[in-house]
């Protein structure tokens, strides 16, 4: 998992989650459950 932020005065951010599986994670890991949360919380304003 990296977090970039890109230089510059428009800035911005990317959350890139190298899987393609982590939609499995969601059933049954508290820990990739947490992250999604994390994630979807901090974009979702």
């Amino acid at each position: 998992m990296a977090t970039c932020r890109p230089f510059g005065s428009t800035g911005g951010e990317v959350v890139t989650i190298g899987t393609t599986d982590w939609v499995w994670g969601l059933a049954g890991d508290s820990a990739v459950g947490q992250v999604t949360a994390n994630v979807l919380d901090r974009y979702s304003t």
